[in-house]
Order: C-alpha cells, then structure tokens, then sequence
C-alpha cells in the first residue's frame, strides 16, 4: 500500500498525460475487442455466402481498418506514455537530488554512498516503470477482460462461466509464482548498492591501498560481492524463465480446451460457426492481460 501510495504521488502531476495515455489505451481495448466479432462476421461470410448485407470484400475492409486503428492507438498511447514516464523519472530524480543534497551531513556519514547513488538510478527507474507498465496499464488491460468476458457471456453463457471462473486461478498461480522474484529483487538492489559503495570507497581510498600493499585483499573483498550478486542474479533468472514458459503453456492449455468445448458444441449444433470464431478469439484475447 505505501508503494502504491508513492506511485501516486509521482504520478499525480502528470495526471492529465496520464490520463490521456489511460484513454488511448481504452480505445485500443476497444479496436481489440471489435476483431473477434468481425472475425464472426467474415466466417459468417464465408459460410453462409455473405453476413447480411456485407460481403466477403466489406468485411474484410472492415478488418483492416480495426488493425489499422489499433496500431495506430498503440502507437500513439505507446509515445505518450514513455514520454510521461521519462519526464516523470527526470522530475523525481531531480527532487530526490535536491533532497539528498539538503540532508545534514551526519545522515551521509551514516548511510554508504552507494545507496544515494542507487537511489537516483536504479530505483527511480524502477518506480518509473511501475507507475507507467503497472498503474496505468492495468485499467486497459481489465477493460478488455472485462469486454472480452461480456462478450463470451453474450455468445454462450456457461462455457464463458468455466473461461470466466479460470482466470482468478490463473492469477493466483502467477502471484505465487511471482512472489519468489520480489524478496530476491530486493536483495539483489541492496548487494547492488554495497557494490558501488565498495568500489568508490576503495577508489577513493587508492592512495593508502597501494601503500599499505592491500590490493589483493580490496580485490577478493569486492570480487565476493559481485560473486553475491551474480548468485542473486542466477536465482532470479532462474524463476523469471519458469514463470514465461509455465505461463504461456497453461494459457495455450486453456486455449486447447476451449477450442475443444466449443468445437463440441459447433457439432452439436448448440453454437453457430461465426459465434464460434467469435467465441474463441475473445478468449484468445484474455491472453493479454495475463501474460
């Protein structure tokens, strides 16, 4: 809650960009959410020789132009938002300088240099991500979920209930998935930071290392700490590359399933080859806010 707290904070004197970025996004969603049913349409089309009054031609039109303008959105909410989030970074940076530097000089003597220096990289950059990938990503993202799930809801209400009640169980599993990277992104920060401070202690302090003949030593010293980080590193590279392929095959299984319940019901009779199409595609779909 205090990160999040935080977030808002940085956040609150970009609002109205913010804000536009959100609305571009939105839009997106929705040329997103308008392909599976023009996806209908086309099968209906071509099945049924035409869908309504629309021909194979018309729709496909249709669907180029949807493409086009989803790109073009994505283009444009893609250069808002990075151009926000930079001068987002650029303002903290500057605050946090302008704090740092108003500090007595007892809190630096306290505090290893190292931490100051990662401060106004490293976390800055991590704050900034988080306020323009998580906080403001995650209203588009639950948008088309939520489309996307009314829209199953619509074409065959209880299979969407089973698509609908799988993706809290899904989410929870990346949770606890996830879980494991934050303590070790934490420790590997801080190892980060002792690195540095080691290092510009030990440049600073080259004259008396060389006299008292220390180099070997200083050496091992910051030799082990890089061997800290590179251990922390390894570990969670390790989670990282579970979770993107344990992800994407479970959502790949949920496809197969649904492809295969609705392909069960396409036999029977039960749901139309264009709702079909649909169906799938909007569950294709959920695909982007999970993963």
């Amino acid at each position: 809650m205090n990160d999040l707290r935080l977030a808002l904070s940085v956040a609150a004197p970009h609002g109205w960009a913010l804000a536009g970025s959100v609305v571009l996004m939105l839009c997106e969603s929705g040329a997103a959410l308008a392909l599976p049913w023009i996806g209908g349409l086309l099968t209906k089309s071509l099945v049924q020789g035409g869908a309504g009054s629309l021909g194979v031609g018309v729709v496909l039109a249709a669907m180029l132009a949807a493409f086009g303008i989803q790109a073009l959105l994505r283009f444009a909410s893609t250069l808002v938002l990075e151009g926000v989030a930079d001068r987002m970074i650029a303002h903290r940076r500057i605050r946090l300088y302008d704090h740092l530097q108003a500090l007595p000089l007892a809190f630096h003597h306290r505090r290893r240099l190292g931490d100051a220096v990662a401060l106004l990289t490293n976390d800055v950059y991590v704050l900034g991500g988080f306020v323009s990938g998580t906080v403001v990503a995650v209203v588009p993202l639950l948008a088309t979920a939520a489309g996307a799930v009314g829209m199953m809801l619509h074409l065959r209400l209880d299979l969407a209930v089973w698509v609908a009640l799988a993706i809290p169980l899904f989410y929870l599993l990346l949770k606890f998935v996830g879980c494991r990277l934050w303590p070790i992104s934490i420790s590997l920060q801080d190892e980060e930071a002792r690195a540095v401070a080691l290092a510009q202690e030990n440049l600073g302090l080259l004259p008396a290392i060389k006299t008292f003949s220390r180099e070997a030593q200083e050496s091992a010293r910051y030799r082990d700490q890089i061997d800290r980080i590179l251990g922390l590193s390894a570990r969670q590279r390790w989670i990282s590359a579970v979770l993107g392929p344990l992800v994407q095959f479970l959502a790949a299984a949920g496809i197969v399933l649904v492809i295969a319940l609705a392909s069960a019901d396409l036999i029977a009779g039960k749901l139309a080859a264009a709702d079909t199409v649909s169906f799938l595609l909007y569950a294709y779909l959920l695909r982007r806010p999970l993963w």
